[in-house]
């Protein structure tokens, strides 16, 4: 989890054994993408890759509150409900961007309706690991991996509900005192999750280098910036230990 146009989606299609057909369908070059979560379901096995979209939205909107603008949205999510898209189909990328929209649809209309239970949405992804993921699944006889991806948080967003998990990763950027409060915020509400589970920060500074001594600058001003962005903890601020990775 982290802030939108962060490279969340792109790091987990680096795991994946199709890594260009993910990285095409679900990631979209530092611009808003993600709209609901996606569950990725990594399986040591073959099989076709294919994606399904999920949402409660219809059996929450009765006859008594629709309208025409609900009644085809409604028609909209059926249409795209429960059904398998394979990578492999030229048109992947057109039904992934078509759910989105509808998604989209979906939040306008909740907006609307204020008071009212929000739709449980996500998507699905089933994926075969790629050979670096793969290693590691068969080193801990794991035959299965679910890696979700969320929506970025901004501004006064809070982050996305999640279930317990065994490692949380949360990656952050440079960004305004505003920013910096959100992630405190979002660190708070994960600590009834995170207890007994890994947490993992991932700070990311981007930069074209060239030589040595501007390297050694940069990773100077990450290792400041990363300070600015401590996040609470129990009470008390802690510096994690920082890599500075180059690439």
């Amino acid at each position: 989890m982290g802030r939108a146009r962060n490279g969340k989606s792109f790091l987990i299609s680096i795991l994946a054994k199709s890594r260009k057909e993910h990285n095409e369908v679900f990631c979209s070059n530092g611009k808003d993408k993600t709209v609901c979560p996606v569950q990725n379901v990594f399986i040591d096995a073959q099989f076709n890759e294919c994606f399904e979209f999920h949402t409660d939205f219809n059996s929450i909107y009765k006859s008594e509150d629709e309208n025409e603008e609900l009644q085809e949205l409604k028609e909209s999510v059926s249409s795209v409900l429960g059904k398998q898209y394979y990578f492999e189909d030229d048109d992947a990328k057109t039904k992934m961007e078509a759910i989105e929209e509808i998604i989209r649809q979906m939040r306008v209309m909740e907006s609307r309706y204020e008071g009212r239970k929000a739709s449980d949405t996500y998507i699905s992804v089933y994926l075969r690991p790629g050979g670096f993921l793969r290693d590691i699944m068969r080193e801990a006889s794991l035959r299965r991996v679910e890696v979700m991806d969320t929506p970025g948080v901004s501004g006064e967003i809070a982050a996305t509900k999640l279930s317990k998990a065994d490692l949380y990763i949360i990656i952050l950027r440079p960004d305004n005192e505003k920013e910096a409060r959100t992630l405190e915020k979002i660190v708070t509400e994960l600590k009834p999750y995170t207890a007994s589970s890994k947490v993992i920060f991932l700070f990311k500074k981007e930069a074209v280098i060239q030589t040595e001594v501007k390297y050694e600058q940069k990773s100077r001003e990450a290792k400041k910036t990363w300070q600015s962005l401590s996040i609470c903890s129990a009470g008390s601020r802690e510096l994690l230990s920082i890599q500075i990775q180059k690439s």
